[in-house]
């Protein structure tokens, strides 16, 4: 979102009501109190604690990066963030602009996003609304529109048809499987569904599970077959530690696929130029 006017008409949409006790700070005053709120969550993000920086949000807060989809709530701009973290990416807003209504601040500033060895890699403007709470000023709504591409390499939220992944699997018991008995077998699965449970509230989806035809053509010597849909290629790795750590591979043997989720097109393009 790169034109101003788009992003006032976005903040005027979704700012909150003015609460009913006035603020009487003045602009310079709240700039000061941004800016020191900026400091506190930049070290707390050069500290790896995102929840310690998503508490300068509000529980409702609207965060939107460039080119990925909207988040809304606390726990979504902390995984947001704990994801850049992850990938030792940190922050440096610049405040320039702040106007006061009540206990409604409106910001307009820069920013510059930095890589783990402190290369730039990202530029760009935002419009943010803050909330005056009992704790302090807390971001309510945040717009970033970035002016230069940010480097691939960087993921700062779950992009449109983008980051979706297809995860594959094939099994066939072993003989450790086999031998145990009924009670053995469920007392497993068990332990194996409450990890599953698990995933699919972090937003892994079960597309099916399948026994493989016996008249299938060019069929797989593979008896079972599981389909996912998942977020990002984190969750797939998040669901292959999980099976790991429950002990499956002990039990069956197996062959997974895995790839991002893309149109057929782009794959028949993809074969088309194969060298």
């Amino acid at each position: 979102m790169k034109n101003p006017f788009l992003l006032i008409i976005v903040l005027l949409l979704f700012t909150p009501k003015v609460q009913a006790q006035e603020s009487n700070s003045s602009s310079e005053e709240v700039k000061q109190a941004i800016q020191e709120n900026f400091k506190k969550m930049g070290a707390a993000m050069a500290a790896g604690n995102a929840k310690e920086l998503s508490m300068y949000f509000t529980e409702n807060a609207f965060l939107k990066f460039p080119e990925a989809q909207p988040l809304v709530g606390r726990k979504a701009v902390e995984e947001a963030h704990q994801h850049l973290i992850d990938q030792g990416i940190s922050i440096r807003p610049n405040t320039e602009e702040v106007k006061v209504s009540g206990n409604t601040a409106y910001e307009i500033g820069t920013y510059r996003m930095l890589d783990k060895g402190g290369r730039q890699i990202d530029q760009g403007h935002y419009a943010t609304v803050w909330e005056k709470k009992k704790e302090g000023w807390r971001i309510s709504r945040d717009v970033i529109s970035n002016t230069k591409e940010a480097s691939p390499s960087v993921e700062v939220g779950k992009k449109e048809g983008a980051t979706n992944h297809l995860y594959v699997e094939l099994w066939n018991p072993k003989q450790a499987w086999l031998v145990l008995d009924q009670e053995e077998r469920q007392a497993f699965f068990g332990k194996v569904g409450g990890e599953i449970q698990k995933l699919t509230s972090a937003g892994i989806e079960v597309l099916g599970f399948a026994v493989n035809d016996e008249e299938t053509p060019y069929r797989s010597d593979h008896k079972y077959i599981a389909v996912w849909k998942m977020p990002s290629k984190e969750h797939v790795k998040m669901l292959e530690k999980s099976v790991e750590e429950a002990g499956w591979h002990t039990y069956f043997e197996q062959a997974n696929a895995r790839g991002e989720l893309i149109p057929p097109p782009a794959a028949l393009e993809d074969m088309i130029r194969l060298k």
